[in-house]
């Protein structure tokens, strides 16, 4: 059967998608060690793994800047995401990357250090499925 069509749930999503987003990204800096999909609204767990992915895009100077528009904008082409759906998808992207940026911008002894915790199952299969 395949992959649902964007109109069969898995494509519209609604504007309270990003602050959901944004609160699990806040709450995976502050330590949590799982990010449940039960927490997120159905179909959005792929776009907090496309944020992280996008991440990966973003300049890198003096500190972490925002991730660039034009990255959104060629992941929605490539999921060939309709207008309203790029439009709350980016809005959801902001949302989650200002709270990154926010967390990016305390000094290193405000934070605690991600990378620095211990691998255990439960954060391995939240990072890698």
């Amino acid at each position: 059967m395949g992959r649902p069509s964007r109109g069969q749930g898995q494509g519209r999503r609604s504007g309270r998608s990003g602050k959901r987003l944004a609160a699990a990204v806040s709450r995976y800096l502050a330590g949590d060690d799982l990010l449940l999909q039960g927490d997120l609204l159905p179909g959005t767990y792929e776009w907090l793994n496309a944020f992280w992915e996008l991440g990966t895009d973003r300049p890198i100077g003096m500190s972490a800047g925002p991730i660039p528009s034009r990255s959104i904008s060629e992941w929605t082409d490539r999921e060939s995401m309709d207008v309203v759906e790029a439009q709350s998808f980016r809005s959801a992207i902001r949302a989650m990357d200002k709270v990154f940026l926010d967390w990016a911008a305390k000094p290193k002894a405000e934070r605690e250090n991600v990378e620095s915790r211990p691998m255990t199952g439960a954060l391995f299969d939240a990072l890698f499925g």
